[in-house]
């Protein structure tokens, strides 16, 4: 089911996968929901709600604050008539899910890939340098031996879904000021890390267990992209941890 939520700034688009507890999915930077579909499609016994941020994917254009988006969230699940959800977030996703997880009464658990706990200089001139070169967005993106192996593939894949990089300035400020470092939490979360994270490595993701009391930490073979690269482990793992193994 594909739909849109209004919100008095624009719309949101979002769609809803199977059946079972929900999960609210949260892309990264110039992705859309497309790409969570990979997951997705492995995550059965679950409600999916893939969600575009604004800027991306089919949500409309325009800013918005990390308070925003609890809204926003809490109001789409409202809608679904779900009282409560999981929140899944990957790369610069996963700070906005981890925002969502400690200040949302109704997200009961998170699971952040390839995760982070802030932007700063260093990523934005990572991000700078893709939208001169596409090539090199991919090395970065992608574990080098799964790029080598999958290029024609992943190149499909990114061309059908090219971020249009003239949407970025709605919410540069909003992406370049993320942070969440010096907030706490007691809700319990899981971190998978990428070991070959070219973007997202230790320094951007050590600190959420000093954010987190109840954070456990899954580290696994793979590149940034783990969510194409990985599916299938990933959802063994996902699963187990929301069963409480």
């Amino acid at each position: 089911m594909e739909n849109f939520y209004e919100t008095d700034k624009g719309k949101i688009f979002y769609k809803v996968e199977g059946e079972g507890e929900p999960i609210l999915m949260v892309h990264g930077f110039a992705d859309n929901s497309n790409y969570m579909e990979f997951l997705s499609s492995e995550l059965n016994g679950y409600k999916r709600i893939l969600v575009d941020l604004p800027c991306h994917g089919k949500s409309d254009d325009f800013s918005f604050s990390l308070d925003d988006i609890v809204k926003y969230f809490d109001n789409i699940v409202e809608k679904l008539s779900l009282n409560s959800y999981y929140i899944l977030g990957h790369s610069l996703g996963s700070i906005i899910s981890e925002y969502v997880l400690i200040n949302s009464q109704k997200a009961k658990k998170g699971i952040f890939i390839s995760p982070s706990t802030r932007i700063d200089d260093k990523i934005i001139e990572i991000i700078s340098s893709w939208i001169s070169d596409e090539e090199e967005s991919l090395k970065y993106a992608y574990d080098e031996e799964f790029l080598e192996k999958n290029y024609e593939f992943i190149k499909k894949f990114e061309d059908e879904n090219q971020y249009d990089f003239s949407r970025f300035s709605n919410i540069a400020e909003v992406f370049i000021n993320l942070n969440i470092e010096g907030l706490k939490s007691n809700k319990e979360c899981l971190a998978i890390v990428a070991k070959n994270d070219k973007i997202f490595g230790k320094e951007y993701y050590e600190n959420i267990k000093n954010i987190f009391n109840n954070c456990k930490m899954d580290i696994i073979n793979g590149g940034h992209s783990l969510i194409l690269e990985k599916p299938k482990e990933l959802s063994q793992i996902i699963k187990q941890f929301l069963n409480g193994k």
